[in-house]
């Protein structure tokens, strides 16, 4: 017979895969990366928007999808199943939408999220944002200039 005061860390033991801890910075990865996605989606940009702003928006979707995928690594590497990160980042389309787009106070600023595009970039070696380094910088971190309404990004 197995005696209580072994039972309890056997227990313990059998369930530390279900507690599980997010990675440091993951969940900013995701939510930034969905928020970049879901700003810029040119797909809803309006006809005769110029150009300039298209190219924009392509820079910063393409920067969400690459910390959409650091995130999920990170999770994926933390013992995190497929199935399970998936749901997060489901669940993470329709609050950061919620968040853009006025309903409730954001989890992470602009400046946050566009302060993960440079380092993310040195590291992936893609050639994604920024797209010049010393001149881009400036001009990304104004939200003004975007193709569609992210106002509370």
């Amino acid at each position: 017979m197995l005696r209580p005061a072994l039972a309890l860390p056997l227990m313990l033991l059998a369930t530390g895969a279900l507690a599980q801890t997010v990675p440091e910075g993951a969940d900013k990865d995701l939510w930034c990366g969905t928020a970049f996605t879901v700003a810029f989606n040119i797909a809803l940009a309006p006809p005769g928007t110029p150009d300039a702003q298209i190219e924009e928006a392509k820079m910063f979707t393409g920067a969400g999808h690459l910390l959409l995928v650091r995130g999920t690594d990170a999770y994926l590497a933390a013992g995190f199943t497929q199935e399970a990160v998936d749901k997060i980042k489901a669940d993470l389309v329709t609050h950061v939408t919620e968040q853009i787009g006025g309903q409730g106070e954001i989890d992470y600023g602009f400046d946050e999220c566009t302060d993960l595009i440079g380092p993310l970039t040195n590291q992936s070696g893609s050639g994604a944002p920024p797209a010049e380094p010393e001149s881009s910088s400036s001009s990304a971190a104004e939200p003004g200039s975007q193709a569609t309404s992210s106002s509370a990004m």
